[in-house]
């Protein structure tokens, strides 16, 4: 594990030291790159946003108890 990150470490050091390099990289990369930016920027806008009164529905007044009783009225009687 220490072999990876020193690796990477020289691996970064280089890149900083020769930014005009050129270097390919295979489209999965790319791919990956781009995917891990993008959840990278939705987690960071989630934790950084301001916090926010939202309320999903209209609240019309439909208190619903989630009974599905019949009424009383609506009982045959015998």
């Amino acid at each position: 594990m220490k072999e990876i990150l020193n690796s990477i470490s020289r691996n970064i050091q280089q890149a900083i030291a020769e930014p005009d390099k050129t270097v390919s990289r295979t489209n999965r990369e790319l791919i990956y790159g781009a995917v891990a930016c993008t959840a990278v920027g939705m987690v960071l806008g989630l934790l950084l946003s301001p916090k926010k009164q939202t309320i999903i529905g209209s609240n019309n007044g439909h208190n619903s108890s989630g009974c599905s009783a019949p009424a009383e009225n609506d009982e045959e009687e015998d």
